[in-house]
């Protein structure tokens, strides 16, 4: 088949299969192992491409930038109907940011309203393969759902320019997560993790940047509605990790225990929702 496209279209299609399932980390590693061209567009298997998307982009890369992150727009699993339209990963319109200049660093993560901005859905990202090449990764991120974000984010901490397109241009699917297989929780606590570590990783010295950086996750995982989550299907254990983590994002650990305490209104608040949507369709 991969042939027969080869032939059929002329473009240079590099195919690879595995011995054994290495796992989306190792594979999100090697793919631009695996490429020739300038730039390298990490992109997951789940999701398409809008229609003239590359030649949309061709303009952009001819500025020459180290990385461009574009936007998408959410569908459903079969892309039938759009998902939470009009969501963004930046608050502004296309903008190009030199991370050099710390002011615009700080710009840059004041202007993030979603890790996405921060490189952690896959394909939304547009890399130099040089620079990507450059960097030593650390072994440690294995396991973590976010290798290429450390990746990503060695990039900018180096130097980097990064040009936003405010433009979708990635058909993302959607109510098909491959890391919300082990439960919402698990899923929840994969940003926290992912992403505290790359802020002690990056940032710890730099505590007005790594405020700024942290101030993004909160956006991601908005505490009151994480916490009432956690409160209602968390196991302790779980609850003492969600609280771990907004402890260390300057959350108020006695608002956290408060809300833990409210669990049992929680509980009756969606009982009687769901009764009453369940009465209102049965009527």
């Amino acid at each position: 088949m991969i042939n027969n496209w080869i032939k059929k279209t002329h473009i240079s299609i590099v195919y690879n299969v595995n011995k054994t399932n290495l796992g989306a980390d190792i594979n999100f590693l090697l793919a631009p192992k695996l490429a020739s061209g300038k730039y390298c567009w990490l992109f997951g298997s789940d999701d398409k491409l809008f229609p003239g998307a590359i030649d949309y982009l061709e303009d952009f890369l001819e500025l020459d930038n180290d990385i461009y992150l574009v936007e998408r727009t959410e569908y459903d699993f079969n892309f039938a109907k759009v998902n939470r339209a009009g969501r963004r990963w930046m608050s502004t319109g296309s903008r190009i940011y030199n991370s050099n200049n710390k002011n615009e660093l700080l710009d840059y993560f004041s202007n993030s309203i979603s890790i996405g901005a921060i490189f952690s859905f896959l394909s939304s990202n547009i890399v130099k393969r040089a620079r990507w090449e450059a960097i030593e990764f650390d072994d440690n991120y294995i396991g973590s759902a976010y290798p290429h974000v450390y990746i990503l984010l060695s990039i900018l901490n180096e130097g980097a320019v990064v040009n936003y397109i405010n433009k979708p241009l990635v058909m993302c699917r959607g109510d098909n997560d491959h890391f919300s297989k082990d439960g919402v929780i698990n899923r929840i606590e994969l940003d926290f993790r992912g992403f505290l570590s790359f802020s002690d990783e990056f940032y710890s010295n730099q505590s007005q940047i790594k405020s700024k950086f942290n101030s993004i996750l909160c956006h991601e995982r908005p505490f009151l509605k994480t916490i009432a989550v956690v409160s209602t299907i968390g196991t302790k254990e779980e609850k003492e990790r969600i609280r771990g983590y907004y402890n260390k994002l300057g959350m108020s650990n006695i608002v956290i225990h408060f809300i833990y305490l409210l669990k049992p209104l929680l509980r009756l608040s969606k009982y009687i929702r769901d009764g009453f949507l369940n009465w209102k369709i049965d009527k």
